[in-house]
């Protein structure tokens, strides 16, 4: 099954689960899907509240679980597949986005062999609902008595097929009478408000200097509610960086409906990202959800480069490529062959940059733009040949343990940076490898 995770980071106290959940024949109660990872929860272990990987199995009839609510910091906004799977006596948990493994395959031994796909399941006398898609609250910090947001389950599927029947909803006697379980299908929303709020695609992003932009959105109708009360629900910006200024137009309407935000920005802004959000509310129900836009404010390219102390991958291991030379041989990745080969450094050149990208805390550390580094997201896959226009929840190629790691985080770090322009032979495409990731040599 596929979730989208909200596009705003959770509420810090919120906690909840959101799951597909299984019986398997062994007796054990099998999950996956994500959590809303709150700092005060020390099994997520986080400094920050954050959207994460959950798994969990258990022993016969669920007397222990053996789980993880943090297993993967997953980003905001990104649509990502999740799937169990048994088969020579291991329980299997794994998770996708764009179509790549971001996590697993993760085991865990068992003596199952297949799930129990009926709407229930009985186990020492008990009957339980069986096959679910459902929110596990179990605190909420904020102001409503349901969470911020609504979750999609789409494309859910048993032994490769799509589910269509013995689905089993899910909700607890004490859940409030708002919350509706929509099912079509092999897809399944928990629609915790009767409306939501998304950006229609598109990348948040504007040059340095320019000085206003706008993007559209749509709050749709999830389901069909009485009015009165009314059905009315407003829009407001409720962030906004320091001397930006926003104008919403309609700034409300009857779901469902579109609007667009239009943004005045200084044209003194600094490179960076700026968050910027939306709350979509409807005070006579009590009920509101909202969305959040970064902003990235770019440069016009100037020239790309590596900074001091990042290392690069050599026939004997890591350098820092302070080190290097003309001459000096570093590790390719051949993208027609799929395998690592040996170039030679035919260019090698030190200046001085006044901004610099970090990327996840210091994963990497380049020039905000033209210094290609391989990137996936829903609509490409390739070198991004500027750094400083790649999105939140993409996802980073690192060809030594032919893995990808999911884009959490950019900063873009003002001060005089000394960096280094690597030029390998073309025997690998003009490939090199640094700190692990994907990048090539400008021309």
């Amino acid at each position: 099954m596929t979730i989208r995770t909200p596009s705003h980071p959770p509420v810090d106290g919120d906690f909840f689960y959101v799951l597909l959940s299984v019986w398997d024949n062994a007796g054990r109660y099998d999950q996956i899907g994500f959590s809303s990872c709150p700092t005060q929860y020390v099994e997520c272990g986080g400094a920050t509240a954050f959207w994460g990987l959950t798994y969990s199995t258990t022993d016969f009839c669920a007397h222990n679980f053996d789980f993880d609510p943090g297993a993967l910091i997953l980003a905001e906004g990104v649509r990502y597949t999740f799937r169990m799977t048994l088969g020579g006596g291991f329980l299997t948990f794994q998770a996708w986005s764009f179509g790549r493994t971001i996590w697993g395959p993760f085991q865990r031994p068992t003596t199952a062999t297949q799930f129990e796909l009926d709407e229930s399941y009985s186990c020492e006398g008990q009957s339980y609902g069986n096959f679910e898609n459902y929110e596990e609250v179990h605190e909420l910090a904020g102001e409503q008595n349901v969470p911020v947001w609504s979750f999609a389950f789409e494309d859910v599927k048993a032994n490769g097929a799509p589910l269509t029947s013995d689905w089993w909803e899910f909700k607890t006697g004490g859940a409030p009478a708002q919350i509706r379980l929509l099912i079509s299908g092999d897809d399944m929303t928990i629609a915790n408000h009767f409306f939501s709020i998304s950006m229609n695609a598109g990348v948040f992003g504007v040059y340095r200097g320019t000085t206003q932009s706008s993007w559209t959105g749509i709050v749709p109708q999830l389901y069909s509610t009485s009015c009165p009360p009314s059905c009315f629900v407003q829009l407001s910006v409720t962030r906004l960086p320091a001397g930006w200024a926003a104008s919403l137009f309609p700034s409300g309407g009857v779901p469902t409906f579109t609007f667009t935000i239009t943004l005045t920005i200084p044209s003194t802004a600094a490179l960076g990202v700026y968050e910027v959000e939306i709350r979509a509310n409807n005070p006579e129900r009590a009920q509101w959800t909202n969305v959040l836009m970064r902003i990235n404010v770019w440069r016009p390219p100037i020239g790309g480069c590596v900074a001091f102390g990042s290392p690069i991958l050599t026939p004997t291991g890591n350098l820092p490529v302070q080190s290097l030379s003309v001459g000096q041989q570093v590790m390719s990745y051949d993208h027609q062959t799929l395998t690592m080969v040996v170039a030679t450094l035919e260019g090698f050149t030190q200046s001085t940059d006044d901004v610099i990208l970090v990327i996840n805390n210091g994963l990497l550390q380049i020039t905000v733009d033209s210094q290609p580094i391989y990137y996936r997201n829903s609509t490409f896959e390739g070198y991004m040949i500027h750094p400083q226009q790649m999105q939140y929840g993409g996802l980073l190629f690192n060809p030594v343990t032919n893995s990808w790691t999911i884009l959490l985080k950019m900063d873009f770090v003002p001060g005089q940076v000394t960096v280094f322009d690597l030029a390998p032979s073309l025997v690998g495409g003009g490939t090199f490898i640094v700190n692990g990731y994907d990048v090539m040599r400008k021309t």
